[in-house]
């Protein structure tokens, strides 16, 4: 019987210590997955890379839209010089529509 008894207390021990262990596995497993979250989540070069991309790209369409409504003003202006109702003939208002 004695023997009986060490043999299931060394069963009992091993299932705890697998029961442990996998809880650790398990453990570093959620650990690793996090770190992959944490990792996916930071910007990356190319990612900063596009988004300065876009930003050159609006400022060249801000700067685009400018030239455009600066002409535009001028050719009013020019259309306008000879308006009698216009007392300063040479003055350029540059608007955003």
């Amino acid at each position: 019987m004695a023997l009986f008894l060490h043999a299931l207390n060394l069963v009992l021990l091993g299932c705890a210590g697998g029961v442990v262990a996998g809880f650790v596995i398990w453990i570093v497993i959620a650990l690793i997955a996090f770190g992959e979250w944490v990792l996916d989540r930071l910007p990356r070069g190319s990612r900063l890379e596009y988004q300065r991309y876009r930003a050159e790209q609006d400022i060249r369409g801000i700067r685009r839209q400018a030239v455009l409504d600066l002409l535009d003003a001028e050719h009013d202006q020019r259309l306008a010089y000879d308006d009698h109702d216009i007392i300063e003939g040479t003055a350029v208002e540059v608007g955003r529509s």
